[in-house]
């Protein structure tokens, strides 16, 4: 029983807390959000590439420079020197 109470006094400390700094929680709440939204961003992004290179590999579309001698998912590597 006296964990449980203890629980319950610290969500009730929680909750005024937020309610006192209504600001500061909104702004840590809306980072939290564009923090995750950009992490997630970037995998999602690479899969629908790859995913379109993929589709234009099997159906047998020329890529837009007309390079059809490599095989899908492959690197490209160029030096550009001095």
């Amino acid at each position: 029983m006296s964990t449980l109470l203890r629980f319950w006094a610290i969500f009730v400390v929680t909750i005024k807390r937020i309610f006192a700094q209504r600001g500061l929680a909104l702004a840590t709440s809306l980072g939290i959000v564009a923090a995750v939204a950009l992490t997630m961003s970037v995998p999602i992004y690479s899969d629908a590439v790859y995913q379109d290179i993929l589709q234009q590999q099997i159906s047998g579309e020329t890529a837009p420079t007309g390079e059809m001698g490599r095989p899908p998912f492959a690197f490209m590597y160029r030096y550009v020197g001095a």
